[in-house]
């Protein structure tokens, strides 16, 4: 008697969390199936790699040499990073 009363007082515990969870895990579900692919990420951040690249060769004024090249290291490191991580969890997957 004692245990049908312990998995009753279990299933109804068990039906509130669900519940009270519910609305969160619909907000994570709503919230990933508006994020970006990765790969869209990595091509973003390779075409923001080309655009540094292309302000660097393009660039005329001496004050702007060093934020050009600011622009372009991170922008490389970016993009590889990116790549790595990606190529890391698709190894993993």
């Amino acid at each position: 008697m004692q245990l049908v009363s312990i998995k009753s007082q279990f299933i109804n515990w068990w039906q509130r969390l669900k519940e009270s969870w519910e609305p969160y895990l619909e907000e994570m579900r709503i919230i990933k199936e508006h994020q970006p692919a990765s790969q869209e990420i990595i091509n973003a951040a390779q075409r923001e790699w080309q655009a540094a690249q292309n302000y660097f060769n393009n660039v005329t004024e001496p004050e702007l040499v060093d934020h050009a090249s600011y622009l372009l290291q991170a922008a490389e490191r970016k993009y590889m990073y990116l790549l790595k991580k990606y190529r890391g969890n698709e190894g993993g997957s």
